[in-house]
């Protein structure tokens, strides 16, 4: 019983304090107005991050570099940052060149291989070809054990279609 009402104490407060950093949280959030330089027309613009739309290019350089010399700055201590190893720099550096070699030596190896052609040749599309393409999914032969089978396009002798008994 004792063990009971503990625990459901501790549920209740864990509920409240949860509650209460959730509401702070959001009234911090609502307080702050995030805005970012974007690419515009090939302008830089400041604009607020929630009317960023498709074809807008943020600018994150100021971000990338905040976060790289802030550690090394003298509120860095205040606020509990540590500096990065200069080591771990080189080895970022590295696996970003290793990345970007192995992607262009992807890329060399696969268009050496397919050689797209210059204009792709049109499709011919029979009458109804978009019905029976949507329909396709929800028809009985696709539904069936039997039309997952791969079809070797002969047609079996008509004595096997028979449903006489054999004798």
């Amino acid at each position: 019983m004792i063990i009971g009402v503990i625990l459901l104490a501790s549920v209740g407060l864990g509920f409240v304090n949860e509650y209460k950093a959730a509401k702070t949280a959001e009234a911090l959030h609502s307080s702050i107005r995030h805005r970012c330089v974007g690419l515009r027309d090939g302008q830089p613009q400041t604009v607020d991050v929630t009317e960023l739309v498709p074809g807008d290019v943020a600018d994150l350089q100021l971000v990338v570099a905040v976060g790289t010399v802030l550690p090394f700055t003298p509120p860095a201590h205040i606020l509990g940052f540590r500096p990065l190893p200069s080591l771990f720099f080189l080895a970022l550096a590295g696996i970003v060149v290793c990345y970007l070699a192995l992607i262009e030596l992807g890329k060399y190896w696969f268009f050496r291989i397919y050689h797209a052609p210059a204009k792709p040749e049109p499709r011919q599309h029979t009458t109804g070809h978009r019905v029976r393409r949507r329909a396709a999914p929800f028809s009985t032969r696709a539904l069936s054990p039997a039309a997952r089978r791969p079809r070797t396009g002969k047609r079996a002798p008509a004595s096997q279609h028979s449903t006489a008994p054999a004798r």
